[in-house]
């Protein structure tokens, strides 16, 4: 697996360009990448989709929690003083 799908050119620091056609060639590689093992690649996609979706959940249940806190602190050092 030394050189699948591609080998990789040495890095000079430079960038390079290449030919807008490569992006299907990267679907490609990227596809047969997936087909040799989807049985970890599935579970590791659920598993971040999950986990993308309680973080977001958890912001959107403590972001005004924590947003009227913000506010409380400021009214109590501006308004009130």
């Amino acid at each position: 697996m030394e050189h699948f799908p591609i080998p990789a050119p040495a890095f000079d620091g430079a960038s390079r360009r290449v030919e807008p056609g490569n992006a299907i060639d990267w679907f490609r590689q990227g596809w047969a990448i997936f087909i040799v093992r989807p049985g970890i690649w599935i579970p590791s996609m659920v598993l971040c989709f999950f986990a993308a979706l309680s973080a977001g959940l958890g912001f959107l249940v403590l972001g005004p929690v924590l947003a009227g806190s913000v506010y409380a602190s400021y009214r109590d050092i501006f308004i009130a003083a």
